[in-house]
């Protein structure tokens, strides 16, 4: 189950710089930067449901596995792959595909869009206006008003 799980996270790990490649070359740094921010905003639940599923003897291994599947990733998909993409002329230009302006847009984009998205709560705006009323039972519809998880 671990393995399966881990082979997971590094085909996610592909597709995920495979868009952010076409992303930087098709768009602009702020294209690549929020296709960034997008697949850490999804990964960590992916990494969630897979860990859930895995056999482990503690607690204790349980958030080491997905400890160590997400931040894996998001060092791969932040770090590795923006200094990839950037060609070693670019590194010192001071262009703006240079590397010092897409580390300032990917610390934007984790410091402020990120931050912002989890304290919408779009999902749960759906969740309570949307899906809520239309429950067909009182269970259903009280587990559509439960609070957002902030955990990721």
């Amino acid at each position: 189950q671990i393995i399966m799980a881990s082979a997971f996270v590094l085909v996610a790990i592909a597709c995920g710089c495979f868009l952010i490649m076409y992303a930087n070359e098709n768009g602009s740094v702020i294209w690549a930067t929020v296709t960034i921010t997008a697949i850490n905003q999804v990964i960590p639940r992916i990494c969630y449901f897979l860990t859930s599923h895995e056999a482990h003897k503690s607690d204790g291994a349980h958030e080491a596995s997905l400890y160590t599947k997400m931040t894996f990733f998001k060092w791969i998909n932040t770090a590795v792959i923006t200094r990839i993409i950037t060609s070693s002329i670019s590194t010192i230009d001071g262009g703006a595909e240079s590397l010092p302006h897409k580390v300032y847009a990917i610390y934007f984009s984790e410091l402020v869009i990120n931050p912002s998205l989890l304290l919408m709560d779009i999902w749960g705006q759906i969740q309570r206006h949307y899906l809520g009323p239309r429950a067909s039972t009182q269970e259903q519809m009280n587990l559509r008003f439960t609070g957002a998880d902030f955990s990721p």
